[in-house]
């Protein structure tokens, strides 16, 4: 007994030690002292990955915290193994040291006492990764002989090639944990005592990187760029969208083959709708691209669009499968630092106008179809068409298509008070009933188009609202009589460049996207625009949004392309020659 206590005393003091030292949170009190990107001070566990450590650090307040809340955590770890080496002189008293460090900043207990008992917070992870304190611990033992030289040279090099191979942060860390008590134990022959130490650390390593592990397998963890942490930190929303049209698919599929030879090139050019359908599938959601908005006041925010690649068909005919497509491209935005997701096309109708998606999330993410500022757009632009036309609405007759759904039914109480008549149709109704319409406004969910030429009435004014489109390509052919109108609309402040599987042309947007761009730069993170039925309130608050930020529906457009006066006066002359030989026959 004699014999174990003078191993047993000085063990525990440096547990003790170590871990105190290395429960010490660099990161969080660096975030609750200083200010981030955006000019606020916010405790970094509350943010992104939500871990203590550098990189996430440096995600919200940029790559100088990055570097020194990294060099502050390594230190941790020096400071452990050199406290050991200098009060005792057993050598696996620094290997027991520069664990506890590491330990410790796994599970801060400085963090468990500040947030009881004066930040009275709970819920809030209490440490890192571990990695730039293993780091640290390593150069100690490197310095004091008691790791080979050789075998820390191979573990930097290994995890400075992997993360620059693959960009992933948790890849290079992951990997460098497994190699390093391989190398212990081959070709170094080390101590039973640091070959045990060398595989717990490891083992602990690789766990405390289970989520990223997690997140790597649905691919949506985020890669380590040092870009991205020079990067102005502006509001940030996300937005999903799909593949509405074949032909903005191909286009998008040639752009991404054009420079991968001629061979390829061919075969994306002859391969059928059917087989880009089925690829499409099986691909994944995917991060796209992102922007920047401008407001006419000066506010700005940023715009993560992401791909549910599914067309409106195939998320109809299997509407759990996909639900949970959309509920994954929200995790995917969450991941990617998004406080708000509006949902685009067919990904705003499966899940209840959004709702279930919603439901899913609860306070961690807000969502929002955009249908009220759709609303607001499609309202806009239809009564511009009615006065370039040349009629008043208190003569007219407004038929509205989709009366069940959330934009049929506030565009019917708004416009009710303007029109002489309103006829509302719904998915059970006689879509011949169109006919009757002076102006029609359609806002449905099918798939396909429901109103074909001979469904309208000679001069009608059409706002097709729905995406996929509810007016047929054959209407602009065959109808000179007619003015179909693209509804919901908006054109945003400056000159923005958005990619090309959008299909949309520089600073013009739905009004989907509109409305969360809007709550961006409001910063107004809560579910807005959900389910079957929209506030009045809303409507007009968003109008009000759409004014103070410059967001105006200036022009009128037909099928993607600019109406002109010219356009407006000869359809004009072609309802009176319609109307002409008629009365003649």
């Amino acid at each position: 007994m004699d014999e174990i206590w003078p191993f047993v005393f000085p063990t525990v003091k440096v547990v003790l030690l170590g871990y105190l030292i290395g429960s010490i949170p660099s990161g969080v009190f660096w975030s609750r002292v200083f200010k981030d990107k955006s000019g606020i001070k916010r405790d970094v566990r509350q943010r992104g990955s939500k871990s203590t450590g550098a990189t996430n650090i440096g995600r919200s307040h940029g790559l100088w915290a990055f570097l020194l809340v990294m060099f502050l955590d390594g230190l941790k770890g020096l400071i452990s193994v050199f406290g050991a080496a200098i009060l005792f002189h057993q050598d696996f008293l620094l290997w027991v040291a520069g664990f506890s460090a590491v330990a410790g900043h796994f599970k801060s207990s400085w963090l468990f006492v500040l947030d009881k008992w004066f930040w009275k917070i709970k819920g809030l992870v209490k440490g890192g990764k571990g990695m730039s304190t293993t780091a640290g611990v390593l150069v100690a033992l490197t310095a004091y002989n008691q790791l080979p030289i050789v075998v820390f040279g191979i573990l930097f090099i290994c995890w400075l090639l992997i993360l620059g191979i693959f960009r992933y942060m948790s890849v290079a860390s992951i990997s460098a944990a497994v190699l390093f008590p391989i190398l212990m134990r081959w070709p170094y022959d080390q101590s039973w005592i640091k070959l045990i130490v060398s595989v717990v650390l490891s083992g602990a390593l690789i766990s405390a990187h289970v989520p990223n592990i997690r997140r790597l397998w649905k691919g949506i963890e985020p890669k380590f760029t040092l870009t991205k942490m020079t990067q102005e930190n502006l509001p940030t929303v996300g937005f999903a969208i799909q593949p509405i049209e074949m032909g903005i698919v191909r286009r998008y599929f040639e752009k991404k083959v054009e420079h991968r030879g001629r061979i390829i090139r061919g075969i994306v050019n002859i391969a059928s709708d059917n087989l880009i359908k089925k690829g499409l599938r099986i691909k994944r959601n995917f991060f796209y691209s992102d922007v920047i908005v401008q407001s006419k006041i000066g506010k700005r925010a940023r715009i993560k669009l992401y791909v549910v690649p599914w067309t409106p068909e195939q998320l109809i005919r299997k509407p759990r499968v996909g639900l949970r497509k959309v509920v994954a491209v929200c995790q995917l935005a969450a991941q990617g630092g998004c406080k708000l997701v509006g949902l685009g096309a067919y990904t705003a109708i499966v899940g209840s106008g959004g709702q279930e998606v919603a439901n899913r999330f609860g306070d961690n993410l807000a969502i929002t179809t955009g249908n009220t500022l759709t609303v607001v757009a499609a309202i806009k632009a239809t009564l511009k068409a009615v006065k370039l036309m040349g009629k008043i609405p208190e003569e007219l007759t407004l038929v509205v298509v989709g009366k069940d759904g959330s934009i049929g039914k506030v565009i019917i109480s708004t416009m009710s008070p303007i029109f002489q008549t309103v006829i509302p149709i719904g998915r059970d109704d006689d879509i011949r009933l169109v006919k009757k319409g002076d102006v029609v406004i359609s806002a449905s969910s099918t798939e396909t188009a429901i109103i074909n030429p001979e469904d309208l009435k000679i001069g009608a004014i059409v706002c097709d609202v729905a995406r996929p489109r509810d007016v047929a390509a054959e209407v602009r052919k065959d109808r000179k009589d007619v003015l179909v109108i693209d509804g919901g609309m908006i054109r945003i402040p400056g000159t923005v460049i958005f990619p090309s599987l959008t299909g949309l042309e520089p600073s013009l947007i739905w009004g989907c996207l509109g409305e969360t761009v809007l709550l961006a730069l409001e910063e107004r993170w809560e579910n807005y625009s959900l389910g079957k039925e929209l506030e009045l309130k809303k409507v007009l608050e968003m109008e009000n949004l759409a004014e103070k930020h410059g967001f105006v529906v200036d022009t009128l457009r037909s099928f993607e392309k600019p109406i002109t006066i010219k356009e407006i006066n000869r359809i004009k002359v072609n309802i009176e020659l319609t109307k002409a030989t008629k009365s003649l026959s």
